[in-house]
């Protein structure tokens, strides 16, 4: 993993933006920069910058996730980022905080985390994606990261001088070891409490108390025996109790018996009461015979009623012709409109019909004509959709033309990348101008060779290359190969910035293809709205032309044709009219139908009415009634008639049914007499002995109870009694595994586990650092002290492979050996990852000036290796000795400023 650009904005002291650019000057070529500046400017919030948009945490915070006192203060937002590269590829990791609205005094929003790819799309926007995939692309966690990354290599040098407990602490925070020590914790937590919990179990088993078999057989034995009796009473209490039974039931018909016989004697007197209203509908009841005569008579009486109160018979009679002729006169008038307007009489009969009918065509004609309002702005619609298709479909084109020329334009500028760096790669030209540089700074000391004189640095007489290549020259390939390096980074440049285009490019066309797409989806929805709406109407025409003919049909009778639109209504209304026109003047003919004929008879019923009188008074002579007045006086009206048959009804009904109850009442008596029935004293004995014996079988019944309950509860004990025996075997096998591994392991503060898993890890740590060692210093190497498990020595190899204390080690040596140990540790926490990029804070200030220099012609020998190191420190000999350098200075009011020097 390569670090290579890293973005900021308002964390801690640095407010403001700031971008640290390793891939271009002054870091570019250069493998080993400072960051400096004094205490407390801000240097470390470079480091913070990293771990909080790779992991979201900052690095002087260790595991705690954004810290919220990292924005820098009156600021509303921060940000941090850093592009790094993969084997997979480039990858940027955004981290972004802000206030409510961007204002400083606003409340703090939650964090936002992305990860982007090369070509800017976003892979991660949540923190639990941003961490898997980080994890994933660089194959660190964030202890691994802060391990191998960021060099704790001022806790090595402590780490050297430390007693061996106190090199137990410190390894444990290096090497992330401290799991170890919490396995051995719980190895003996657990064997603790699994002990406990055996000797709870044991214990809950002691306290179990089943019976013996003797008890068991008596307890059974006691519970029949209490059964047999139970029985036994059962019996007894089903006899008692039919006795019981016979005697309620016989004392109750006694009681029924008494009140049946009172209601009878009120039927009795109640039918006496009554007597005249029943003589009263007798007589009523033999006037049916002569009802029809006297209704006759009623009939014909209403008839003449009105002549018989005329004084002069002869004017009426002449007043009566007159009338009678007018009368007719328009009675014949009448007659013959009827006839010519007779079609109008089925009016009445087929108007309903009409009504539906045109009621319908009207709904019909509505609907056509919203139908068609609709087809029409469909159409507008679809005319729109396809100007909208024929704008995007153009812009598509322009946009795949620009896409074509910056692809042209691309493959351009890679030519030109490719012809100005002439088969080279950007590192070698890189190096070639080192070399150059190296080359011009040793022409000063060549020019001082003379020829037959000894070189000061080598020894020899002759001195080949005083003439090989001259400082002109050199210059002049420092010049070319700077021009072509300056013209290949501008066309890299050029070419990320093509790229960008090209991605825009694609995306506008993918966009617009997608618009396009939705435009001619909506274009397919409106010509099926379209065909569905003319499916519609063509249904709704049909309709009409069937609805039409009906109608005709209908309307032929009474001369009249369909109507148009927007008139039905009147047509209905004249219809209507002629349908009232024609009831009323049939109505007018009725009457006066009826009017001529009353005036016809009106003559004769005086003659009729006579002679039916004389006829019923004849024969009313040999009746009760004796004449028409006491015929009338012997009817009833009918509200006097029902309520009389209706008391007549309920006497007759409450008798019957009295005497059928009473009779049942008696049987019911009689045999309860022959079956002994007890009543009186000798009841409320057989109820006593009821009681005393269901009292005793209740108490039977609640000692079954508790034996059988005592039984159940013994059947229980055993079943767990069995179940603790088993699980306390489980238990035992369970608790001697754990006692045997707290015998190897465990201990209550985690040390018996941890020395040993520390011993191993310090022996994989010596290993990598050795190898480094190797690199840094051929003279020393690190080992374990036999017998030790975190006791160390040197071995130094220029004195017979001597050993000695750590102790004694040199400030310039310790750094060195520390150094290693840092190295180490980002090897094992980076496992099988590369790591190009490590930062060293600090750790420089015991060294003396030799020291110094020993420690950073170390760190500039891993520029080999193409590591890129970053080294903090407020050391100024360490600022004079690394040219290329971060400045952080602090200005007024606690916000630093950045600058850049090489």
């Amino acid at each position: 993993m390569k670090i290579t650009r890293i973005y900021l904005k308002n964390l801690n002291s640095l407010r403001g933006e700031f971008t640290i650019n390793l891939e271009q000057e002054p870091f570019s070529s250069s493998g080993i920069f400072a960051i400096t500046g004094p205490t407390g400017a801000g240097k470390t919030t470079i480091l913070d910058a990293i771990t909080l948009a790779l992991y979201g945490r900052a690095a002087r915070y260790d595991s705690k996730p954004n810290p919220e006192n990292m924005m820098s203060r009156g600021t509303g937002e921060c940000h941090a980022e850093v592009e790094f590269e993969v084997p997979q590829g480039r990858y940027r990791a955004s981290w972004q905080m802000k206030r409510a609205r961007g204002k400083a005094d606003g409340k703090l929003q939650p964090v936002q985390r992305f990860v982007y790819n090369s070509q800017g799309a976003t892979l991660a926007q949540k923190s639990s994606e941003v961490d898997k995939i980080i994890e994933e692309l660089t194959g660190l966690d964030v202890d691994s990261f802060f391990r191998s990354v960021l060099l704790a290599q001022g806790d090595f040098v402590k780490f050297l001088k430390a007693t061996p407990d106190d090199r137990a602490t410190l390894l444990e925070s290096l090497t992330g070891t401290g799991i170890y020590s919490e396995i051995s914790i719980r190895a003996h937590e657990e064997t603790t409490k699994n002990e406990n919990a055996l000797k709870l179990k044991e214990k809950d088993l002691g306290n179990i108390k089943l019976f013996s078999d003797e008890e068991r057989t008596a307890l059974l034995h006691r519970i029949n025996s209490f059964k047999a009796e139970l029985e036994a009473n059962t019996q007894k209490l089903a006899k008692l109790m039919t006795l019981i039974q016979q005697g309620n039931d016989l004392a109750k018909n006694l009681k029924r018996q008494a009140e049946l016989m009172n209601e009878l004697v009120a039927i009795n007197h109640q039918l006496q009461d009554s007597e005249s209203d029943f003589n009263r509908l007798n007589l009523h009841r033999k006037t049916a015979p002569f009802l029809p005569e006297l209704s006759h008579l009623d009939h014909l009486q209403s008839d003449i009623i009105n002549i018989k109160q005329i004084a002069n018979i002869k004017k009426y009679i002449s007043e009566l012709t007159t009338t009678r002729s007018k009368k007719r006169e328009e009675f014949e008038l009448l007659d013959k409109w009827l006839e010519s307007n007779q079609k109008d009489q089925t009016l009445e009969l087929n108007l309903n019909a009409i009504v539906e009918q045109i009621t319908s065509l009207i709904h019909l004609r509505n609907k056509t004509k919203e139908i068609n309002g609709k087809i029409e702005s469909l159409r507008k619609d679809l005319v729109g959709a396809e100007f909208q298709i024929n704008l995007i479909k153009v812009k598509k084109e322009e946009t795949l033309f620009t896409l074509m020329a910056r692809n042209l334009s691309a493959e351009l500028n890679e030519k030109k990348y490719r012809e100005i760096l002439r088969e080279h790669t950007i590192e070698q030209i890189q190096q070639e101008i080192a070399q150059l540089i190296d080359r011009l700074t040793l022409h000063t000391h060549r020019d001082k060779l003379e020829h037959g004189k000894s070189c000061p640095l080598c020894g020899s007489l002759e001195h080949p290359f005083t003439e090989s290549v001259s400082e002109t020259e050199s210059e002049f390939q420092l010049d070319t190969y700077r021009t072509q390096l300056k013209n290949a980074q501008e066309n890299r440049l050029k070419k990320v910035e093509i790229e960008k285009s090209i991605a825009t490019a694609r995306h506008e066309v993918e966009l617009a293809q997608n618009t396009l797409s939705s435009q001619e989806k909506t274009m397919q929805s409106i010509v099926k709205q379209i065909e569905s709406s003319n499916a519609e109407l063509h249904h709704a025409q049909a309709e009409i032309l069937n609805l039409e003919t009906t109608l005709l049909k209908l309307l032929k009778p009474y001369d009249i044709s369909i109507p148009s639109y927007g008139i039905e209504k009147n047509a209905l209304k004249n219809l209507e009219e002629r349908k009232k026109t024609y009831q009323k003047n049939e109505k007018l003919f009725s009457d006066l139908k009826i009017e001529l004929n009353n005036l016809d008879i009106t003559d004769r019923d005086l003659e009729v009415y006579s002679k039916a009188e004389l006829t019923l008074s004849e024969k009313l002579v040999q009746t009760p009634f004796q004449n028409i007045e006491g015929l009338r006086s012997s009817l009833l009206s009918t509200p006097e008639i029902l309520r009389i048959q209706s008391i007549e009804e309920a006497i007759k009904t409450h008798s019957v049914r009295n005497h059928n109850l009473l009779a049942q009442v008696e049987l019911d008596l009689a045999n309860l007499a022959t079956n002994n029935t007890p009543q009186g004293k000798e009841l409320l004995d057989v109820q006593a002995r009821h009681f005393e014996i269901s009292k005793h079988t209740n108490q039977l019944r609640g000692d079954i109870a508790v034996a059988e309950s005592n039984l159940r509860q013994d059947d229980h004990n055993c079943i767990q009694h069995a179940v603790l025996l088993k699980e306390l075997d489980v238990d035992r096998k369970q608790l001697s595994i754990w006692q045997k591994l707290s015998s190897l392991i465990g201990s209550h503060d985690g040390k018996a586990f941890r020395k040993f898993a520390q011993g191993l890890s310090l022996d994989l740590l010596i290993k990598h650092a050795n190898k480094h060692l190797s690199l840094l210093s051929n003279r020393y190497r690190l080992k374990r002290i036999v017998g030790e498990l975190l006791d160390l020595e040197i071995q130094d190899l220029h004195q017979a492979n001597a050993t000695r204390p750590t102790a004694s080690l040199s400030g310039g040596e310790s750094f060195l050996t520390s150094l290693a140990l840092a190295l180490g540790l980002s090897d094992l926490a980076g496992k099988n990852v590369r790591i190009d990029s490590l930062f060293i804070d600090e750790g420089f200030g015991s060294l003396d000036p030799e020291a110094l220099e020993i420690a950073v012609q170390a760190l500039e020998s891993l520029r080999a290796k193409n590591k890129t190191i970053g080294v903090i420190s407020h050391i100024e000999l360490l600022k004079e000795r690394i040219s290329t350098q971060i400045i952080i200075e602090k200005g007024s009011g606690g916000i630093s400023t950045m600058s850049f020097s090489s």
